[in-house]
């Protein structure tokens, strides 16, 4: 699980070894006035499992995605033609839930997360950060036979219906089906 998400926690260690990191940052990118994050089967159960293993799918964590999921309209699909459609922006359910910052470990959170970071120091409101598409692409090319084999078990073995999804509603429908839900 840690060695797809390699490159992408080395390149945030490593800028963060330069000062460039989000520790003062406001954190804009994981609100709705910029987040539109989706997750595969494969992230989505990577957190879903380490959530039970730190013993926080509780009611509380339920509450918190339901009400992600309906004040974001979350649960919408807003056809744009073309077979797609819009993308909805949210405050990840994540954000400052425990601590500043995001309560998710990089070894499991999702690979667009991780990939967006600043691009320089003293940031204080996200003014200067950015996907890195090229890693997130390197990334996405060293594993891309393996998750599409899990993505596919997992959509199978779970019933799914989607294979890309916003975090909150993955997280949600997964632990309903895998029976987690208290």
């Amino acid at each position: 699980m840690e060695n797809r998400r390699e490159n992408l926690i080395h390149e945030m260690k490593s800028l963060e070894s330069k000062g460039v990191s989000c520790s003062n940052c406001s954190g804009k990118c994981c609100t709705f006035m910029a987040n539109s994050m989706q997750t595969t089967p494969l992230e989505t159960v990577e957190v879903v499992n380490w959530l039970k293993e730190q013993g926080r799918i509780d009611q509380d964590l339920i509450d918190k995605l339901k009400k992600c999921i309906a004040d974001f309209r979350l649960d919408v699909e807003i056809s744009t033609g073309r077979n797609s459609s819009f993308r909805r922006t949210y405050t990840c359910p994540f954000f400052k839930d425990q601590s500043l910052g995001c309560s998710i470990a990089p070894e499991v959170k999702p690979y667009g997360c991780l990939g967006f970071n600043p691009k320089k120091a003293n940031i204080v409101d996200g003014e200067d950060c950015i996907s890195n598409i090229e890693l997130l692409n390197e990334r996405d090319l060293m594993f891309s036979a393996l998750e599409q084999t899990e993505n596919a078990k997992l959509v199978k073995e779970l019933g799914l219906s989607w294979e890309k999804f916003p975090f909150p509603n993955a997280l949600l429908d997964v632990m309903e089906r895998k029976d987690l839900l208290p």
